[in-house]
């Protein structure tokens, strides 16, 4: 019961009492005195009696009515606690469902900034004929890496308060600033070695329409030009060694940090509704 309701019965009861005790003090008084123009009809022990039972009435229905409005009172809060609770259940809901984004979201982040993904490209290198398709492949590699912090960004829409939100977001943005720095070398060098495949085929286009005396000088071009691609080939694969010990460690943070993230965020939110349920 609340304190005003409190306060209210108290107040009632408590007038309801002396009426009680005060009334028939007051009838056995009055009844004793003697009125010439009234008549009293009925003796003291009737009137007594009718009081006793009216006033036993008034007490029986005082009770029924006090039972009754806290029965009511109970319903009502109770079918408000079901509504609160419902409430809470179709929040806490909501809040499991991001969760559940969440871990997807920081899932995906690993796997796209995984460094197996541009050690396999690497491995794609050609040096006798095209890599524009391989040029594609690292363009496309690096539109996916740039989205990789998006989806993460929208679901704190880019308002993170706590240590484990911010630790994580600067190891994801760590970890893509190295990877496309690598990428942007890795398709320098590409570039520069599409020239060299070209001139490559430039030899074998001419080769045939030379002077005789020509073609030896033509072929030692033709493999110089054989030997240069294979040390830019080899340039390439020494720049993705010396970033790969870098990147790793980079990648086993953001990896810890993922499970502090969501870890966190399980604890935050069950923590929540535990406290608005009690």
């Amino acid at each position: 019961m609340k304190s005003k309701d409190y306060k209210n019965f108290r107040f009632y009861g408590i007038i309801a009492l002396i009426s009680i005790i005060s009334v028939p003090i007051i009838l056995n008084f009055i009844l004793q005195l003697s009125f010439p123009n009234i008549r009293i009809i009925g003796n003291i022990d009737t009137w007594l009696g009718f009081w006793s039972a009216y006033s036993g009435s008034v007490i029986g229905s005082m009770i029924t009515l006090f039972v009754l409005y806290k029965t009511l009172r109970q319903n009502q809060e109770n079918h408000k606690t079901q509504i609160d609770f419902q409430i809470e259940a179709i929040k806490h809901q909501g809040n499991k469902e991001w969760l559940n984004n969440l871990k997807i979201e920081t899932l995906k982040n690993l796997s796209i900034l995984n460094f197996e993904k541009i050690e396999s490209l690497v491995s794609l290198i050609k040096i006798q004929s095209s890599n524009i398709d391989l040029i594609e492949k690292i363009s496309a590699h690096e539109e996916k890496i740039k989205s990789s912090k998006m989806t993460f960004k929208i679901l704190y829409n880019n308002q993170f308060s706590h240590k484990e939100q911010v630790e994580y977001k600067k190891n994801l943005e760590n970890l893509v600033s190295q990877n496309l720095e690598i990428l942007f070398t890795f398709k320098n060098y590409i570039v520069v070695l599409e020239r060299n495949i070209d001139n490559f085929s430039r030899f074998n286009e001419v080769k045939d329409i030379v002077k005789e005396e020509d073609r030896a000088i033509l072929e030692n071009s033709k493999q110089e030009s054989f030997k240069m691609g294979i040390k830019k080939k080899e340039e390439i694969e020494e720049i993705i060694r010396k970033f790969k010990k870098g990147i790793l460690l980079i990648n086993s943070n953001l990896e810890k940090s993922t499970i502090d993230l969501i870890k966190f965020e399980e604890q935050k939110i069950f923590k929540g509704l535990i406290e608005k349920l009690n």
